[in-house]
């Protein structure tokens, strides 16, 4: 990996308290990890849309289920509608554990879907692999266009 890759995630998530958490723990665990927050999915197509081509895709998009606006659902099937980010991972990261959006997250593409952590421990263990999974892929919008 070059020094000059901007390794980032977008995370799409409505809770101002859900956002901070998943910065800040980014942030203890890899420093030069950035964490992007879109406040929706619409938002988030939004950012992608208005990066420029010489910029790098993020590593993965994390995607809450619930949120106003477009919903993780929505957005992840915009996302792998769509040439340009439909080889970006998407991570579904939610308080529900309904089998039925398990299987439709896996159905619209979805590399994972975990459930929202309730203790410090486990949300520590799921920003490690966040981080880890970010260091294994970065690609830029001049690589997926040539």
């Amino acid at each position: 990996m070059q020094g000059s890759e901007r390794r980032f995630i977008v995370y799409a998530e409505d809770d101002t308290d859900d956002q901070d958490i998943m910065k800040e723990m980014i942030g203890k665990i890899d420093e030069n990890l950035e964490v992007v927050i879109a406040n929706n999915g619409l938002e988030l197509i939004q950012f992608l849309a208005g990066m420029q081509t010489d910029e790098f895709y993020p590593c993965f998009i994390i995607l809450d289920v619930n949120m106003p606006v477009w919903d993780g659902v929505r957005t992840l099937e915009a996302l792998k509608a769509d040439w340009r980010y439909m080889h970006i991972p998407v991570i579904m990261f939610s308080t529900s554990n309904m089998k039925r959006d398990i299987d439709l997250a896996a159905r619209l593409g979805a590399e994972q879907f975990i459930t929202k952590p309730l203790k410090e421990q486990e949300t520590q263990e799921v920003t490690r692999k966040f981080a880890a999974y970010c260091k294994q892929f970065t690609l830029s919008k001049k690589q997926v266009h040539a």
